[in-house]
């Protein structure tokens, strides 16, 4: 295989993500901290371009293809990183990958961890067992830094299943499991756990299935958040979507089991401020739940939250965007002990906040009325056509009351119900539309 195949076969981006880089953003342009460890990188200034597949860190100077990468990165030779990366390439999924055209370019997912099949399914259920097992086990230190980040409840790790990452996996596993779970990214090459040394949180679909793992580093490395390579799957806590009147939506798994811990079990975390994945966005929609959005109390977490709150009001969900403390950073450090009051908040504090939160507003729902009401109805043929400009669409507010809003244009009656007897975080709202007033009235 030449170094130009290899550079066609193997995804820039995946490789990357999979030796433990936190690629961020969306589009041809990803960045993160300088991954090289001759390199201190306080600011992100490792790029990675995925339409020409290259890389640069205008920090240190490294750039080049996946190849450069492999040799910086793994300190290997040019013949050691070409066999190296072309062991990589042959089967996806335990078969022969076809390869695909794009834009000129050739790329192939790295590993099956993109579509899991059903006996790697079963084994990431029994890894995340394995896990949480060791979360309780004789080494703490997963457990411990769980403590001192304030999330304590022990009946909520064992719902969620969260687990610490030993290293120690790779020597009860059988032996012919080991490669199946280096297609899934568990393992690299050198038979090393992936999240070694990180408390792990599992990612289920909607089966409840393991598909992927958050893992969160207990200490200071250059990247603390990490999934397992290509894009995200499964969600944390999804079916509370279909359980309560509305959905908060926090910025990491952290700040949700924080928000879970103190009595708000109607939480969901997102991956980082561009973690709003499709699969949330399938969520939210088929739930049709107003949605509280908890970000970070940061310039990254504030520009995130307004522009997630305005993709919600165009596909008319009702949301709020919660605004933390000035001194507060996000939702755990929310719940953490606090000399200043000399003590932790608690569930009363937090829906003190809830109770703040500016809901979209009512209008944007009667003005998507309004346009609906403006669509032609179907005319016989024998019909006449109205001229433009005939009748008065507009809605106009006819009633107003401490529970109940009456609109009217020149055909339809609209009720509207529920604005002001709503709960802390939910807000129901009842249409009843007729074309008489006696009618609508009745309802």
């Amino acid at each position: 295989m030449t170094p130009e195949d290899i550079k066609k076969s193997i995804d820039l981006a995946h490789y990357v993500r999979s030796c433990g880089v936190d690629l961020a953003g969306d589009g041809t342009e990803l960045k993160a901290r300088c991954p090289f460890p001759d390199h201190e990188d306080k600011t992100p200034s490792f790029f990675v371009n995925t339409a020409k597949q290259v890389f640069n860190c205008f920090g240190c100077g490294r750039k080049g293809s996946v190849i450069d990468f492999a040799k910086d990165f793994h300190h290997l030779t040019t013949p050691e990183a070409l066999k190296k990366l072309s062991e990589l390439v042959p089967k996806v999924n335990g078969k022969k990958n076809p390869i695909a055209q794009s834009n000129s370019l050739v790329v192939r997912p790295l590993s099956s961890a993109v579509n899991p099949e059903p006996g790697t399914l079963h084994l990431l259920n029994d890894i995340a067992e394995y896990y949480h097992r060791a979360l309780f086990g004789k080494d703490t230190r997963g457990l411990d830094y769980l403590k001192r980040r304030g999330i304590h409840d022990v009946e909520m790790l064992k719902h969620f299943q969260v687990g610490f990452v030993t290293g120690s996996l790779p020597r009860v596993l059988p032996q012919d499991r080991i490669d199946e779970l280096k297609q899934c990214g568990v393992l690299n090459d050198r038979n090393l756990e992936f999240f070694t040394g990180c408390v792990v949180v599992p990612l289920k679909n909607a089966q409840k299935q393991v598909v992927g793992f958050y893992g969160r580093s207990i200490t200071k490395r250059n990247v603390e958040h990490l999934y397992l390579p290509g894009p995200h799957r499964g969600l944390v806590n999804a079916e509370c979507a279909a359980v309560y009147d509305d959905v908060i939506l926090a910025e990491s798994v952290i700040d949700a089991l924080s928000i879970y811990q103190s009595g708000r079990k109607n939480v969901i975390p997102c991956y980082g401020t561009n973690g709003f994945t499709p699969l949330h966005n399938e969520l939210i929609d088929n739930a049709g739940k107003p949605v509280v959005i908890a970000f970070d109390n940061d310039d990254a977490g504030t520009k995130a939250a307004d522009k997630l709150s305005l993709q919600l009001k165009q596909k008319g969900i009702p949301n709020s965007i919660l605004q933390w403390p000035d001194s507060v950073k996000d939702a755990n450090e929310f719940f953490q002990y606090n000399k200043d009051i000399n003590g932790r908040r608690t569930l009363a504090d937090f829906d003190k906040l809830l109770k703040k939160v500016k809901w979209s507003k009512s209008e944007i729902m009667i003005s998507a009325i309004s346009q609906d009401d403006r669509k032609p109805e179907p005319r016989s043929s024998g019909e006449r056509t109205r001229k433009s400009g005939s009748t008065n669409r507009q809605l106009t507010l006819i009633k107003h009351t401490s529970s109940e809003l009456l609109y009217s244009n020149d055909r339809l009656f609209y009720k509207l119900r529920g604005l002001y007897l709503n709960g802390v975080t939910s807000l129901k709202l009842v249409v009843t539309v007729s074309r008489t007033r006696s009618s609508v009235s009745r309802a």
